[in-house]
């Protein structure tokens, strides 16, 4: 190396620097949004998931522990939970509460993703029989017959006739 030479490259954007500090600092200031996953208990960034949940878990081992906890706890059974929503829809089951309601057929649910899985399950996939002139769907293969027949009778025909 010779002196007043810039011999410290940017891995980046390729510019170049006397020292390797000022190299770093610009990394640091010019290209910190490439680095969006960020050390929670320290300044430490990266552009790469496995080296953030790597230098989390090692460098702040306890501090990763006790941010992973479930710290919201249900009055009743003292089951804990990550978010505070989480917990207050356990608590409204021991309520009786059913706040989720299927927009369909009116069943109603304790969580979001029981009702969720009951639309899917019981008003979209079985309902395999499909019309096409219309969106009407059925699981029942002579009601689906039935539909064509009788709303699109001359659509039927134009078929026939082609």
């Amino acid at each position: 190396m010779h002196a007043g030479e810039r011999n410290f490259e940017c891995d980046i954007c390729g510019s170049k620097f006397f020292t390797r500090s000022t190299m770093s600092k610009h990394r640091r200031d010019v290209h910190i949004e490439l680095q969006k996953f960020k050390c929670r208990f320290c300044s430490f960034r990266t552009k790469y998931k496995f080296e953030w949940k790597k230098h989390e878990n090692r460098k702040h081992p306890e501090e990763h522990f006790l941010h992973h906890s479930k710290p919201f706890k249900c009055l009743i059974c003292d089951k804990g939970f990550s978010k505070k929503s989480e917990k207050r829809d356990h608590e409204a089951m021991h309520a009786g509460q059913r706040n989720f309601e299927c927009d369909i057929c009116g069943s109603k649910f304790f969580r979001r993703n029981t009702m969720t899985k009951h639309r899917w399950e019981v008003h979209i996939e079985l309902q395999k029989f499909k019309c096409r002139f219309c969106s009407f769907r059925t699981k029942y293969k002579f009601e689906w017959k039935r539909h064509e027949n009788r709303k699109h009778r001359k659509e039927l025909q134009g078929l026939l006739d082609s």
